[in-house]
């Protein structure tokens, strides 16, 4: 399996990042032929994952650029 970061998913790159967690949290894996194959098999299933993470992005950059402004 490879780690699933949404520039990497997004680029079609290797995720490059580490992650600690410090909290409780849920996540979902998948193994990476099996994501594959499902998007494969379902396109739209990718366009909605491209979207959800487009706007995760956007949200981050915008509460970034607010936190900048602020300083």
């Amino acid at each position: 399996m490879m780690p699933l970061a949404p520039p990497a998913f997004a680029t079609g790159d290797q995720a490059t990042a580490s992650v600690v967690v410090v909290k409780e949290l849920r996540c979902v894996v998948w193994p990476t032929t099996d994501l594959k194959r499902a998007l494969d098999r379902h396109p739209n299933l990718l366009n909605t994952l491209h979207a959800a993470i487009g706007r995760d992005m956007a949200d981050k950059t915008a509460a970034h650029n607010l936190k900048l402004s602020q300083v």
